[in-house]
């Protein structure tokens, strides 16, 4: 069987979506017995600004090029993530030439949403690299139909490459058995937000919806936040920035008891969070966006869905089936869905039910891993 080199982020060094389903695919590799090589391209650990340049990043990726060099001489297929950034570019642009002088097999994945701005936004010369760095590559994986368009930039000849590979469920998290969640017997409705702590992403919006909720009266609800506070050069005027504004923020508005930030989770912690969880709350704007891991996990979880219709979001949530779309900065249409789906005890567990059924047809893990593994060895 012919041998791949995965080229991609580690969860151990930096925890993301994207590292997590990399590492979900070395697993299914591992269980299938196909041979492999990985070149971990967050090795020597996360940079302070996600997005940015800086002298470790460059020294990083000069490391993963020689490597790659080496590796892929005794490799037929060679599969890598996506980078929209310059670096992460010229990283990619070195190793797919090389591959391609040596015939090997090319497949790109991207797990955002991020191509178009990061092709237009470039200067002409990066642009004619771009476009032929996607000339040299056989296949180009993206998370749902939703997102292929935002090649479209780069010229037509891109769009037979395009295959659409769902994700699936991450790892760290055990598939709980099918049931159906209910509001009739808690006396706490518990919200749950469980992404990167940025602004982008949603959760000040999310904070804001609950202070309204408690000012209109509505006092049987407490909001869990989780997740890492992260520096991207998306995110410079940010008015919470760490933990210390978050506590900072949510004792002068008098949040402390309705209010709990539990830092990044993982594992038991994670599984308890999601099990608990009435209501999954997710309302990005963040410009990378591709198809939230944490939706899926919520969904597996029989949990209705509070989101907006943003880049691959809306391939995921059916909107007043298993949960809502939200206007994006906007916590009074937050509001109104929370209210929305805890009003009524049997609407609810509809959309329990129903968010359990969407996952269990496209984002169950062995789906994913089929998927995925037929298109890196497929013609």
């Amino acid at each position: 069987m012919k041998k791949i080199l995965l080229c991609g982020p580690r969860s151990k060094n930096f925890i993301t979506g994207v590292s997590l389903a990399f590492d979900l695919l070395i697993m299914g590799l591992s269980q299938r017995n196909i041979p492999f090589e990985v070149i971990d391209i967050v090795k020597f650990g996360k940079t302070k600004k996600s997005g940015a340049f800086n002298l470790f990043k460059s020294l990083s990726s000069v490391y993963c090029i020689l490597l790659g060099c080496y590796k892929i001489v005794f490799c037929q297929i060679y599969y890598s993530t996506m980078s929209t950034s310059q670096l992460g570019f010229i990283r990619d642009f070195l190793m797919v030439s090389i591959s391609r002088i040596m015939n090997r097999k090319i497949i790109l994945h991207l797990h955002g949403g991020g191509f178009e701005d990061f092709y237009l936004e470039s200067p002409n010369f990066l642009k004619q690299l771009i476009r032929l760095n996607l000339a040299n590559t056989d296949k180009i994986i993206v998370l749902g139909e939703l997102l292929k368009d935002q090649f479209y930039c780069a010229g037509d000849s891109v769009k037979e490459k395009l295959v659409v590979v769902e994700n699936g469920l991450t790892l760290g998290v055990i598939e709980p058995p099918m049931s159906v969640k209910n509001i009739r017997s808690p006396r706490v409705k518990e919200l749950l937000y469980l992404s990167s702590m940025m602004e982008s992403k949603g959760f000040i919006d999310v904070i804001k919806a609950v202070k309204f909720l408690k000012e209109e009266g509505l006092a049987d609800i407490h909001l869990n936040l989780c997740g890492a506070f992260h520096d991207a050069k998306t995110e410079s005027d940010n008015m919470i920035k760490s933990e210390k504004d978050l506590l900072s923020y949510l004792k002068s508005n008098n949040l402390e008891r309705v209010v709990t930030y539990h830092g990044e989770i993982l594992g038991d912690l994670k599984t308890e969070q999601l099990k608990n969880a009435h209501i999954f709350i997710l309302p990005t704007y963040y410009p990378w966006e591709g198809q939230p891991l944490s939706i899926i996990e919520a969904m597996a979880f029989a949990t209705p869905v509070i989101s907006t219709h943003h880049k691959g979001i809306p391939e995921l949530i059916s909107n007043g089936e298993t949960g809502y779309f939200v206007e994006a900065r906007s916590p009074k249409s937050i509001v109104k869905s929370i209210r929305k789906i805890l009003s009524n005890s049997e609407e609810y567990e509809r959309l329990s039910m129903n968010s359990r059924i969407m996952y269990e047809g496209s984002f169950k893990r062995e789906v994913h891993l089929e998927k995925l593994i037929k298109v890196l060895y497929e013609n």
